[in-house]
């Protein structure tokens, strides 16, 4: 049935919708990106925090006998601290996870999905939604990042409690141990939303491109709107053939026609010889144009039942005449030649 969506979409509503700020993307594979561009910096910048931290405990430490520090002054110090420490690892993730959205994606960025539409706020629509199979899926992945990092914690807590538990007996020095245990654990989070995060894309791609399907007379109502009415088309094309007639018209020597409803452009080269070449034909609105064309240019035009049948029938446009025509042909040649002869 035509009403059934199963066309795949066409270049041109995926366009539509790329303006229109629909493309695929999975939020769990970026997250996942943004979470490895994230540790990737904090690994990198691990030892200048350490030892930062170090020396703030140190300060922190000796002045604890001296006279209280201002409370602002403590808040703002440990602010800036904090910031300073943590702009690498979120800028990093930041720019990682923008940057593997727009891969995603792909080029031609649209902020139009991010205008304000009724239908987000329909409950209805809010409904269904909740209940679509889009969701379901969400809810099962869902359920299976929560799985996977349950049974990651719980092995890497297997291994990794010995050096949590000597933790607090190293002093300052856990600032520069922790950092080494707690990684082997946020890697392997990492590596594991990665690959859910691959499943995840390959459900949305397929999701955006089911949404995207089309019926066979929208494909049809498509293609007429990129081409043209046939109608139309149709005039297009007569007027462009009437372009090419013309000239070729003025080039001929005589034109046959039948009288009216065929008419047949015929160029021979008297002095070089050979068989006459077929320059133009056409039935009804051509022959017309034909006639028109050979009136303007000056071309005479012989009135010949069975050679314009003929000539329209077994001759194409470019080709010399079949040689079975060569005798009428000749005849409709000699009375023009020898009207011109004639004084």
């Amino acid at each position: 049935m035509s009403g059934n969506r199963t066309e795949q979409p066409t270049p041109r509503r995926l366009r539509e919708a790329r303006r229109r700020g629909e493309v695929a993307v999975s939020r769990e594979l970026t997250g996942a990106a943004a979470l490895a561009g994230g540790l990737a910096a904090l690994a990198a910048s691990a030892p200048g925090a350490a030892a930062e931290l170090g020396a703030m405990l140190r300060a922190a430490l000796a002045a604890a006998g001296g006279a209280p520090a201002s409370p602002a002054a403590a808040l703002q110090g440990a602010a800036a601290a904090v910031l300073r420490l943590s702009l690498p690892a979120c800028g990093a993730a930041l720019a990682v996870g923008a940057a593997a959205a727009a891969l995603q994606a792909g080029p031609g960025l649209s902020f139009a999905a991010l205008a304000p539409r009724l239908e987000r706020i329909d409950p209805a629509r809010g409904l269904r939604r909740l209940l679509s199979g889009a969701q379901l899926a969400a809810a099962a992945l869902g359920l299976a990042k929560s799985a996977v990092l349950a049974a990651l914690a719980w092995g890497w807590l297997a291994g990794a409690a010995p050096s949590l538990a000597a933790l607090p007996r190293l002093g300052p020095a856990a600032l520069w141990r922790a950092p080494a245990v707690l990684g082997g654990l946020a890697w392997r989070l990492a590596a594991a939303f990665a690959v859910l995060g691959a499943l995840d894309l390959a459900l949305v791609r397929r999701r955006h491109r089911r949404a995207l399907m089309m019926t066979r007379d929208e494909v049809r109502r498509e293609h007429r709107e990129d081409e043209g009415d046939p109608l139309h088309r149709a005039a297009r094309q007569r007027r462009h053939r009437a372009l090419l007639e013309a000239p070729a018209v003025a080039r001929a020597t005589v034109v046959v026609v039948n009288p009216t409803h065929l008419a047949v452009a015929l160029q021979h080269d008297r002095r070089g010889g050979g068989a006459p070449r077929v320059v133009a034909k056409g039935a009804g609105e051509a022959a017309a144009r034909i006639r028109s064309a050979a009136r303007r240019a000056g071309v005479p035009v012989v009135r010949d039942v069975a050679l314009a049948r003929a000539l329209h029938r077994l001759a194409e446009v470019g080709d010399e005449i079949p040689e079975a025509l060569y005798e009428a042909a000749a005849a409709v040649l000699a009375h023009l030649y020898g009207l011109e002869a004639q004084p």
